[in-house]
């Protein structure tokens, strides 16, 4: 399969490990780094160090955005891959609040930035490798298989949390995946060393200034769009692992069995994000949009319900990671393909990383942190889903008042060069 063989699909699956490492064992971590004697303060501190990760990734793909539209796409590919495993590896050997005081949440943000940083280019970019260089009829099908193949290194990251936070190990096992993800980074290089190399004389000769000044004139309805709709593609994700391991603690549920519930959210992802991607090719991309669009509005009520109440088992644990990815995935099996089909290609990988970049920071990245207000203001989770389901409402509505043809057009959305 060409997404094995050229290192897209190895490359990215560590990237994502070395991505979700942190957001999965942030409240676990929570008083290694943050330590305060009121618990939401703490959770506070901790989201707002992993939002910190998601607030960089708009410069990361402005930088690397220049690169991929002016050199090659290979180039941002090559480096990301390589550089986000300097501050994974700084993470695992950073010494405690304990040892050096206020330096270590400082460092720890610092790492997180860089993380956001380096990935910012990363996804947007194999994304638009991908429209350019597959056939048309499998664009939904093989994004599928990209985007779960990032799940299988959250599923590696989960894993590794299970094992790590386990009774039997000594306190400081949580830093071996750290420093594990950051020597496989490096290895990743050598893979995607192997991708097809796309010159710089095949693109069109549009300087990066000019790029952004077209984006900000003639795209900005798509910008605007992309924006919401990228943020939409992680948000439930975000919801289902990273809040919700707190939850799970409220719930009187160990780190391991928060970490195995994990787990199976990223196998229901992995599943669902693959047969969305072939629907997408099969019934078309527009549908898919309005049907997840809706999903999530119908449904996000219902879902949270089954968190609230006073005997909230593992069966309502797991029946709700079910719905939240059985509904949240087919947005982001359709998603990237028809995003890049809004931009030219001179100005594509600078479109499509900017737009999904600050969708994911400013709606996705604090998706965490705004549950727990919400959840903390309102006294319940159902309070959570409302945001959910604004921000679904309000995709599908720029949706179809900015792109009326387009939403009623064939499955096609290819442009030309």
């Amino acid at each position: 399969m060409k997404l094995i063989r050229n290192g897209l699909a190895f490359g990215h699956i560590i990237e994502c490990f070395d991505n979700t490492l942190y957001g999965f064992f942030s409240v676990l971590l929570a008083p290694v780094f943050f330590p305060s004697t009121d618990p939401f303060t703490q959770t506070l501190s901790t989201f707002g160090a992993f939002a910190a990760g998601y607030l960089t990734k708009p410069l990361g793909a402005i930088v690397f955005g220049l690169l991929g539209d002016s050199t090659s796409r290979n180039l941002p590919l090559v480096l990301s891959i390589g550089l986000v495993g300097i501050p994974t590896l700084m993470i695992g050997l950073l010494p405690s609040y304990q040892d050096i005081g206020i330096m270590a949440p400082i460092i720890l943000i610092f790492c997180r930035m860089l993380q956001g940083f380096f990935f910012g280019g990363e996804f947007a970019g194999v994304n638009v490798y991908i429209y350019e260089t597959f056939p048309e009829k499998e664009l939904g099908i093989n994004t599928g298989i990209l985007i779960a193949s990032g799940v299988i290194g959250a599923i590696f990251a989960t894993l590794a949390g299970m094992i790590a936070f386990h009774q039997i190990f000594p306190a400081w096992s949580w830093r071996v995946p750290f420093i594990l993800g950051g020597f496989l980074a490096f290895f990743a290089i050598k893979l995607r060393q192997k991708l097809e190399f796309i010159p710089s004389d095949t693109l069109n000769k549009t300087t990066y200034m000019q790029s952004v000044r077209i984006l900000l004139t003639t795209y900005k309805k798509e910008m605007i769009f992309c924006f919401f709709f990228a943020g939409l593609t992680t948000i439930p994700l975000n919801l289902s692992t990273v809040y919700v391991n707190k939850i799970y603690g409220d719930l009187g549920f160990t780190a391991s069995e928060s970490m195995a519930l994990n787990a199976l959210t990223m196998v229901f992802n992995a599943l669902f994000l693959v047969l969305f991607g072939y629907l997408a090719d099969r019934v078309g991309f527009h549908k898919m949009i309005t049907r997840g669009c809706i999903a999530n509005v119908l449904f996000a009520i219902p879902t949270f319900w089954l968190l609230t109440g006073s005997s909230v088992g593992i069966e309502n644990a797991v029946l709700f990671l079910f719905l939240m990815m059985a509904n949240g995935t087919i947005i982001n099996g359709c998603a990237f393909p028809y995003m890049a089909s809004l931009f030219p290609k001179s100005c594509r990988y600078s479109g499509l990383a900017i737009s999904y970049t600050f969708g994911i920071a400013l709606l996705s990245g604090t998706a965490p942190l705004i549950a727990t207000v919400l959840n903390h203001t309102f006294d319940t989770e159902i309070a959570v889903a409302g945001y959910l389901m604004f921000i679904s409402g309000l995709s599908l509505f720029l949706y179809k008042s900015f792109f009326p043809q387009k939403a009623k057009a064939a499955v096609s959305y290819k442009k030309a060069a």
